[in-house]
């Protein structure tokens, strides 16, 4: 032990870190903390998928850092009652801020997160894009509420930014590859609370508005898919502006002793979008000498309302019988119109201006009864079951220069059942066993067009075992099975899981922890084939996806000597049959105390990826070398 102390420097004698050392800053009592690191990487083999997955590169870091400001104890007139900001992960795919202040009577609340994702690609993503996403938001409250009421205003941002590669139709059987497409969207609004009681019930009102600001590009020049020898063309622009208002209420009250408790509530909200757009292109129909231009000019607006409301109620007849119920009526309504002017030019003839308006309505209406009941039979088992009727009216209509293309009027019964089953095996051991059922059955429509649907029908049956055999040994084996049915469409999906988990915390100087699971899945779908045999010819096939995968991890520490405390884990995850892969991963974390004030340590991390078949060129191996210091300003 003497050993460990010389070599790490002397801890405090509990072996907990020290708290940051105090700076007097004008009135006010100063702590910081920063942890900075070096991260170096190496990745052989597909680096593209390396950062679909990781996305780590090798740069400067700072891991952490806090910053503490309180008025010195006796101040008269301080500006503030509390000030701490904080961050993580700058200079890694994810970073955040937060930020806590107190002054003034007001309470405010931040934060900021900021992250990038890229996906690469490969055979099994068809195309790649990367996006940049930032959010943040503001809330302030009243540091004493008084009366019961609480209160607090919002303020939120957003805003993603993407580029990506995707294809494009260019007319009915050709398109062309490698188009880049750029998106970029920002959201700013504010929404506001108000809670307290009112006439015996606890009651909550929400309110806010957003509005969205987008825009949109994509252009290409590649060789016709007609006649490699001519040029096809594209350049695409767009923005669109959009209003969303969201309003709600939620009042709930328990009557005494009654054990009566009831709720009800209603969440309105509407929005719109307004989109304008041009297109350019250019190319051939048929033949190199059969050539066009065309200029698109798209007007699209979208209006979308919501409106739900709903009452539940629960009475406690007995210690061991309780009664639930919920009624919720849904009404959604979707409207959108797109106006294309179009200018047409063949053969350097000009064609008369056209202006085409697509339309669409989607229309439903929701209602749902839902009944429960929780009994305890005995004095270690508790039994919850609970039925549901929904009856859901819909109407979709799709229109073309006002000639209806597609309309369906439908009204489709919904019914399910679900119930579960916990048992308290002895004081160590508990034992629950849940299934349900649910069926969406056919109706005939009273009008339909290019619309059919039929049965939907699902089940799920799952058993979970947990033991806590002594103090700081936990442990569960789980299994479980869904299956879905659409007999319309011929689609099947079904997964059968197990799982199990175990962790120890025998003292404080050890933990760990290992997890594992074993999944089957079956996937089938009714589809169609287009073969050129020489003109478009329709074949009926079905499409299969099928496999089992494995997962398995594990976590362990240990304090060799206090203030030196490693920790590893791993993870394995094998996949095989349609989707045939192995991923490993490894990482180790050393740190030390470095003496008061001061700690740092070394963070090693390995990747190995097989794609086998299913992503053949996007196998790897990478390694991230880490080393971290911390230390209290």
């Amino acid at each position: 032990m003497l050993f460990f102390e010389c070599l790490l420097g002397a801890p405090p004698p509990d072996g907990t870190e020290p708290s940051p050392p105090t700076h007097e800053v004008g009135s006010v009592d100063v702590q910081a903390e920063v942890e900075v690191g070096w991260r170096l990487v190496s990745v052989h083999g597909s680096e593209a998928a390396f950062d679909e997955d990781q996305n780590l590169d090798s740069s400067l870091l700072l891991r952490a850092f806090t910053l503490r400001a309180t008025p010195h104890e006796g101040e008269a007139s301080p500006a503030f009652d509390r000030f701490e900001l904080s961050g993580a992960g700058v200079g890694d795919p994810w970073s955040s801020f937060r930020l806590d202040t107190q002054g003034s009577g007001v309470h405010a609340l931040g934060r900021w997160d900021e992250s990038r994702f890229t996906v690469s690609g490969n055979e099994s993503d068809l195309h790649s894009f990367d996006f940049d996403r930032q959010r943040g938001s503001l809330r302030f409250e009243p540091a004493d509420p008084r009366g019961g009421w609480r209160t607090g205003i919002d303020l939120e941002y957003g805003h993603r930014d993407g580029f990506g590669v995707s294809t494009h139709d260019v007319d009915i059987l050709h398109f062309v590859s490698g188009v880049p497409v750029k998106l970029d969207e920002e959201t700013k609004g504010v929404h506001g609370d108000l809670a307290g009681p009112i006439a015996g019930f606890d009651a909550r009102f929400d309110a806010g508005i957003e509005d969205l600001d987008a825009n949109q590009r994509r252009a290409f020049t590649a060789p016709s898919p007609v006649d490699p020898m001519a040029t096809q063309t594209e350049d695409f622009g767009a923005k669109g502006r959009g209003t969303s208002a969201v309003a709600s209420t939620r009042w709930r009250r328990a009557f005494g002793t009654s054990g009566l408790s009831t709720d009800f509530g209603i969440d309105w909200q509407r929005a719109h979008v307004d989109w304008n757009g041009t297109d350019r292109e250019s190319g051939i129909f048929f033949t190199i000498d059969d050539t066009f231009e065309r200029l698109t000019r798209e007007d699209t607006r979208g209006r979308e309302r919501s409106f739900e409301a709903d009452w539940g109620w629960r009475w406690q007849l007995a210690r061991e019988f309780a009664l639930r119920t919920r009624f919720t009526r849904t009404d959604e309504v979707e409207h959108a119109s797109v106006a294309h002017d179009i200018f047409l030019t063949e053969m350097d003839v000009p064609l008369p201006e056209q202006l085409l308006h697509e339309g669409s309505i989607d229309e439903s209406r929701l209602g749902l009864v839902e009944a429960g009941l929780e009994a305890t039979p005995l004095p270690w088992a508790e039994l919850d079951v609970s039925v549901e009727y929904a009856r859901e009216r819909a109407l979709i209509q799709r229109t073309f220069e006002d000639q209806v293309l597609e309309s369906l009027h439908q009204t489709v019964e919904h019914r399910g059942v679900e119930g579960s089953l916990d048992c308290e095996l002895g004081r160590d051991f508990d034992l629950v066993l849940a299934s349900g059922y649910r069926i969406a059955p056919t109706n005939t429509p009273v009008t339909s067009l290019n619309f059919t649907f039929e049965d939907e029908r699902g089940t799920s049956e799952s058993a979970q075992l947990r033991w806590r055999p002594a103090p700081g040994w936990s442990g569960s084996l789980g299994a479980r099975h869904r299956e879905n049915v659409v007999h319309e469409l011929g689609r099947r999906a079904s997964t059968d899981s197990a799982t199990l988990a175990l962790a120890a915390s025998p003292s404080e100087e050890w933990s760990a922890a290992v997890s594992g699971s074993l999944r089957h899945y079956d996937l089938s779908a009714d589809t169609i084939m287009i073969v050129l045999d020489p003109f478009p010819t329709v074949f009926p096939t079905q499409v299969d996806f099928s496999g089992t995968e494995a997962v398995v991890t594990g976590s362990c520490s240990y304090q060799v000597a206090p203030g030196f405390r490693p920790a590893a884990s791993a993870s394995v995850v094998t996949s095989r049959g349609d989707a045939t892969f192995d991923f490993e991963s490894l990482a180790l974390d050393v740190p030390a105390s470095l003496g008061r004030g001061w700690s740092g340590g070394v963070e090693l991390r390995f990747w190995h990826f097989d794609g086998g078949k299913f992503e053949a060129n996007a196998s790897y191996d990478a390694l991230a070398a880490t080393v971290y210091v911390k230390v209290a300003l």
